[in-house]
């Protein structure tokens, strides 16, 4: 596990999800693009165009279960957590690559507070304050927190007169926690959080059958250049609730999670064919998500020789989606103008037993085990069905015009279809291992462990063949070595891995006779094994330094995709995994020096790095080598801050995300830039 403190999230200026690729070697975030939902890199484990993570996010012990539903704004936290690898046998949320536990500020025993406000460049507004009270002596406490960020768009669209800007976004968050401990065994706690988000774009350049080699020329000779005749908007609000009752008795504590969550994303005017031409659309597009979960956890609160923890988890998630498109007369079908309606509703009901235990063999050997079954049911069903002016049709006949004599007329017929898919799946994951503390300054460990996600369904498919996908898995292998030196102001640890990834789910594009779609299979397998270094030095007073340093080898050992075109084999057998740079990682150094007893400055700067790294499998679309150095200097007078920042201070033009869609024999690429150099200000007071 590595951790960071509110401290150094403050430090290193951590303020969205995004930004946690800081935190620990072979970690990586990166912004969707539209501001949707964040992908996660951990060890080569990854998720591009899957809303459904394949890394668990927890605040205060609530799984987050959607990415769409997941925080922008980090905002009033104590601690955030990155544990790698698969943890199913702690937590009630399956997670096939690891966990983000997020840990916020709990209500004071006395009242404080702090109001933060900073500026900067592309109009950059973020103000925060949280408000902390207790309202019963000893017993109620309260804590509140508001967050704001507004941002001005740094993508210029060539297709909209006078230039568009895309990625304006702006976003507001707000808090409220309630604690309640009506005797010293009982604790009750409530919290509720409210995020809403806009964002303006769809930023993604390249497009259908367009290569890596093209999108790479796009950033090298435009860069933050898009050329879409409409600009989509996306509006988001998550709505997160849990009550979690915790009973403390003399060996053991329990504690009882519910938690209710709701996502709603609206999405209008996105830009269908990624073209200056008005072909077609997505207008008043829908996914509302609910997602209920009940989590029963028992742990051991001795310190004997045995340590243990175990629970059940029940959960359910319901996705209603509405994704109408517009295909203008432009599109030249034969029957002109219409709109391909799509109403789907999709359900996962699932439950999971888990539990995990540490027995200390001696003083210096300690052996642990832990298992999971889990059980999930998905089903589907929706209608795609033609109208126009609001009346359904339908047209057999329909072709494409072709503007060129010497090409054929494409056949698209408009068939109205229904479609009702389920599926079950149930599987163990196993966990061994064995700890060595050979001092109390250097300890050794070593695990196996299996990773697993559900698989799932697809809807409109033709080929019965298609219609669900398997779970993928994984077989973990990890052995490290934490040491501390020099009175415990040296840190080290040093860890190896090895990774044997299974069923692989990845997109792929899928043809039919009414329609191409983008569906979900199991294509591959992959081995990815690397090391990790991590180092903090307390090298005198007020200054200390870091570094992560990260090294992949990842390769596809079996890749089984169908070439739709030539009706042959993709054969990516030999590339590299998407998303695994083979060097990354991260250096910081902070010092801060008292002038008086009210007065001190700091200063603090980090360089994130990573290697070249490809963003699909068929390693066709590549991001270069690249470094973004961010700093951060200024001065406290007793409760009062004030600094200056920057992020990207030298300007790096980079793809921050992308990802290809195959099933032909070009990968169709899109990618997204990363936030140019932004600069600012900030003040902070703390009461």
């Amino acid at each position: 596990m590595a951790a960071i403190s509110a401290k150094e999230i403050e430090t290193k200026q951590i303020q969205e999800l995004v930004e946690l690729n800081r935190v620990t070697a072979n970690f990586k975030t990166y912004d969707d693009g539209v501001g949707s939902f964040q992908t996660f890199a951990i060890r080569s484990i990854y998720n591009a165009t899957d809303q459904n993570p394949i890394l668990g996010v927890y605040i205060d012990d609530v799984p987050l279960v959607s990415g769409y539903g997941f925080p922008t704004l980090l905002n009033d936290v104590e601690q955030i957590e990155v544990l790698k690898g698969p943890q199913g046998t702690l937590y009630g949320r399956n997670a096939l690559g690891g966990v983000v536990n997020i840990i916020t500020k709990k209500p004071s025993l006395q009242p404080r507070g702090f109001v933060q406000i900073s500026g900067g460049n592309l109009e950059q507004i973020n103000a925060s304050g949280g408000l902390s009270l207790p309202l019963l002596k000893d017993k109620l406490f309260v804590r509140a927190d508001l967050g704001y960020l507004n941002r001005g768009g740094y993508m210029n669209n060539l297709a909209i007169e006078g230039g568009g800007e895309l990625l304006d976004r702006e976003t507001f968050t707000g808090g409220l926690k309630l604690n309640y401990y009506p005797t010293d065994k009982l604790s009750i706690n409530l919290r509720s959080n409210y995020e809403t988000r806009s964002v303006v774009g769809y930023a993604l350049v390249g497009g259908f059958l367009v290569s890596g080699r093209q999108v790479d020329s796009l950033k090298a000779n435009h860069p933050y250049e898009i050329n879409i005749n409409r600009e989509g908007v996306y509006d988001t609000q998550t709505f997160s609730n849990s009550l979690n009752v915790r009973y403390e008795a003399d060996k053991f504590a329990i504690n009882a999670i519910t938690s209710v969550q709701i996502t709603d994303r609206r999405t209008d005017n996105e830009d269908g064919d990624f073209s200056p031409f008005d072909l077609s659309y997505v207008r008043n597009g829908s996914n509302y998500t609910v997602s209920l979960g009940e989590e029963i956890r028992l742990h051991s609160t001795t310190t004997g020789k045995l340590n243990w923890v175990g629970g059940a988890f029940l959960y359910r998630v319901t996705d209603d989606i509405e994704f109408p498109v517009f295909n203008t007369a432009l599109s030249a079908n034969s029957v002109g103008a219409y709109t391909a309606e799509n109403s789907t509703q999709r359900s996962q009901l699932g439950a999971a037993l888990f539990g995990q235990a540490e027995y200390a063999l001696s003083d210096k050997w300690s052996i642990l085990a832990g298992l999971r079954y889990e059980v999930e049911t998905s089903e589907a069903e929706g209608r795609e069905f033609y109208t126009q002016a609001g009346v359904e049709f339908e047209a057999p006949d329909n072709v494409i015009l072709s503007p060129d004599p010497s090409f054929p007329n494409t056949p698209n017929p408009l068939i109205a279809r229904a479609a009702n898919n389920e599926t079950t799946f149930a599987a163990f994951s196993p966990k061994i291992g064995a700890s060595y503390r050979a001092s109390d300054r250097i300890f050794a460990f070593g695990h196996v462990t299996r990773g697993y996600r559900p698989g799932g369904v697809n809807i409109y498919v033709s080929d019965p063949a298609f219609d669900t996908f398997d779970p993928e898995f994984s077989w973990n292998y990890e052995l490290g070595i934490k040491t501390s030196w020099a009175q415990d102001r040296l840190q080290l640890n040093l860890t190896t891995f090895r990774i044997e990834w299974q069923n692989q789910q990845l997109s792929t594009l899928f043809i039919q006779p009414t329609s191409v779609l983008v569906l979900t299979d199991n294509l591959g397998r992959s081995i990815s094994q690397g090391l990790e270094l991590e180092t903090r030095w307390l090298a005198a007073r007020g200054l200390e330094l870091s570094a992560n340093l990260g090294y992949l080898s990842t390769e596809i050992t079996e890749f089984d995709a169908l070439d739709q075109f030539t009706g042959g084999s993709i054969d990516n057998v030999g590339n590299r995994q998407a998303y695994s740079p083979e060097w990354n990682g991260n250096l910081s150094i902070s010092y801060e020096r008292g002038l008086s007893d009210d007065l001190l400055w700091f200063a603090g700067a980090d360089y994130l790095f990573q290697s070249d790294m490809f963003f699909d499998p068929q390693n066709d679309i590549v991001q270069q080598a690249y470094g973004l150095l961010h700093a951060r200097l200024g001065v406290r007078f007793q409760k009062l801050e004030l600094s200056l920042w920057g992020k990207n201070l030298a300007d790096e033009v980079y793809y921050s995300y992308g990802f290809g869609v195959f099933g032909f024999s070009q990968t169709s690429s899109f990618a997204g830039y990363g936030l140019p150099r932004t600069l600012g200000a900030t003040g902070k007071f703390r009461f």
